[in-house]
């Protein structure tokens, strides 16, 4: 569940009545992976997302809460996820972003699944 203050993500119980809204998988991503991808879609000619020209970033580590963005912004990316193919066409970029990365910047909340499953040895 993507905090309040939009910082991070937390785990919680599919029973826990904090689950609303739901989290998308979109906004619990790396912020920097997630806006440098994001760029990456426009400059490559995704209109849609010409906000991220000079995008207004935020302080945080998930992509939930990377950027400051209006009703129209936030509504154009929500579109650009619905159109058929384009959360594969944006995890192809993520992707992309992150194999030529010299950094490994896996997410607080994926780490802590991993540690659930294999303990504190193994994780990644």
């Amino acid at each position: 569940m993507l905090d309040k203050d939009l910082s991070n993500i937390s785990l919680v119980k599919v029973t826990d009545d904090r689950v609303y809204p739901p989290t998308e998988i979109e906004q619990s991503l790396n912020a920097d992976f997630y806006v440098e991808t994001l760029k990456m879609l426009y400059t490559k000619g995704e209109t849609s997302l010409s906000f991220m020209e000079t995008p207004q970033l935020m302080e945080s580590s998930v992509s939930g809460g990377a950027l400051n963005l209006n009703i129209t912004e936030k509504k154009a990316i929500e579109d650009y996820f619905e159109l058929p193919g384009k959360k594969n066409e944006f995890c192809e970029k993520y992707l992309e972003i992150l194999a030529n990365s010299n950094e490994i910047k896996t997410p607080d909340w994926l780490l802590n699944v991993a540690r659930f499953f294999h303990g504190d040895k193994n994780v990644f």
